[in-house]
């Protein structure tokens, strides 16, 4: 993004998850230096393929996506040779590699830029903030306006879960900041947030609650003039605890995707008054004693950014098999949609609910070339969760795609197999040139896998295949014998 400052690297291994990334920012730099890893919301995800896919989360409209951000990579080849990609050693790899999806090599470590928060003065402030709204379809016209219309947008990312009806923002600024711009947009207008009493709006900076609940009505706090239903708001110090906040929120919002208990606080070594009563997950229906933890306690925050770290740790590992399934189609990149087509997704009625949105990309990506690495979608603002056939039906009729199918645009670390046109879907014209990459540094497609570059022609099948087994034998033991000269 023009006018922002990288600040220092870091260099992760392949089993670094979003987690540990978090961990190690907030560990190794002072709360003032602002400093910025990106990281996505599902903590236990792996920082290796999330950067081979592209990578996004909150702070991409300020930062870019992970492959934006990326170095250098260290590559083992099917030969048994080992490699540093970058823009100077082996660019074409390098290109391949960041958003590209992988299957040409066994990446051993990436280097990935830390980025300077836009801060003012000396005392970086971060906003977490949660709007729930009964004009939903008005909230997300609202919403995309704000996204290309405004130049502080590129501070705000976040993401719309429609079960709830809300929008949970990360905001890099200060409260004050953060509930101007949303003020600004009309997302505050109490006449698309909820109406519903037991809803009332909360502050929060530090750690101390200003208003809201037992404290004084928002609306008279301050002179914020937050409305007094459905707004939340939650400033910090810091970008690991900001970012340390929509993790614990994770862990309420989908359970099933860690390797938590009933018993979270037991998960995280706290007592059992760190925790709240919750509900149990649809995917656990005999789970009895669930609890949830108390993400406005610093005790509770401050401990599992410590935990983070932990390898071990139940953050940094997946959920039970299975729990975790998508069915149909997922993670569309859209653009910027006319008024009618926006309102439509965002519309509820008996026999259609809005979309989820997953993340927003507006601003850094923008600035970025389709061809400058393998990732294509340098147009998009939003990224989707599950699509309907009704989502779709409605997208396609938007002038941007024509109700053309082939126009379409999607997320590769979202990989919907089944799709037919998946080559396009993913890579756009970026996909020859990552066949021809393919074909230069994997030859005997020894990395290949379904929905990855392939090898520009594919070699002949003996009838019993005893070629081919000797062929990835041989390459399996080259690389055994590179890794023991290592």
């Amino acid at each position: 993004m023009p006018g922002s400052r990288y600040i220092a690297t870091v260099k992760a291994g392949p089993g670094c998850t979003n987690a540990v990334m978090l961990h190690s920012v907030w560990k190794e730099f002072k709360p003032e230096e602002g400093a910025m890893a990106l990281i996505g919301f599902c903590p236990s995800v792996g920082i290796t393929g999330f950067t081979l896919g592209g990578g996004m989360g909150d702070i991409t409209p300020y930062v870019g996506y992970a492959a934006d951000l990326v170095e250098e990579m260290e590559v083992v080849l099917y030969d048994g040779s080992h490699i540093t990609a970058s823009k100077d050693d082996h660019p074409d790899l390098f290109w391949a590699l960041r958003g590209g999806g992988g299957g040409m090599g066994i990446v051993t470590s990436l280097t990935l830029r830390i980025v300077k928060a836009p801060q003012k003065g000396s005392s970086p402030r971060f906003t977490r903030f949660a709007l729930t709204f009964d004009d939903e379809k008005e909230a997300y016209f609202r919403m995309q306006a704000y996204m290309y219309d405004s130049k502080s947008s590129v501070k705000f990312g976040g993401t719309i879960i429609a079960e709830r009806k809300t929008l949970y923002g990360s905001y890099l600024g200060s409260r004050e900041e953060a509930m101007d711009d949303m003020r600004g947009a009309g997302l505050l207008d109490p006449a698309i947030l909820t109406a519903d009493p037991n809803l009332r709006s909360v502050l929060w900076t530090n750690y101390k609650q200003i208003c809201g609940g037992k404290e004084a009505n928002c609306l008279n706090a301050n002179g914020d003039g937050i409305p007094s239903l459905g707004v939340e708001v939650r400033e910090y110090l810091s970008y690991g605890e900001m970012e340390g906040r929509v993790i614990c929120e994770y862990t309420e919002l989908a359970p099933t995707t860690l390797n938590r208990t009933a018993d979270i606080c037991e998960d995280l070594g706290l007592g059992e008054e760190y925790c709240v009563p919750g509900e149990p997950p649809a995917q656990r229906p005999g789970a009895t004693n669930w609890v949830e933890l108390d993400c406005d306690s610093e005790k509770v925050l401050k401990k599992f950014l410590e935990e983070s770290g932990d390898p071990t740790a139940f953050m940094n590992n997946f959920g039970r098999p299975g729990v975790f399934v998508s069915l149909g189609l997922f993670g569309f990149l859209l653009p910027k949609l006319e008024e009618e087509t926006i309102k439509k997704l965002g519309t509820r009625s008996a026999d259609h609910t809005p979309i989820d949105i997953n993340h927003l990309s507006h601003g850094a990506p923008i600035h970025v070339s389709p061809d400058a690495t393998a990732f294509p979608w340098r147009d998009a603002g939003i990224l989707t969760g599950a699509v309907t056939e009704d989502h779709a039906n409605i997208i396609l009729q938007d002038k941007r795609f024509q109700k053309d199918i082939n126009k379409l645009q999607g997320y590769y670390n979202y990989m919907v197999p089944s799709i037919p046109n998946w080559r396009r879907f993913y890579f756009d014209q970026n996909w020859e040139r990552l066949v021809e990459i393919k074909g230069r540094y994997d030859p005997l497609d020894v990395f290949g896998k379904d929905v990855t570059a392939e090898i520009p022609i594919q070699p002949p099948r003996e009838k019993n295949g005893f070629l081919q087994r000797l062929k990835r034998l041989f390459c399996f033991w080259a690389i055994k014998k590179g890794r023991n000269e290592l």
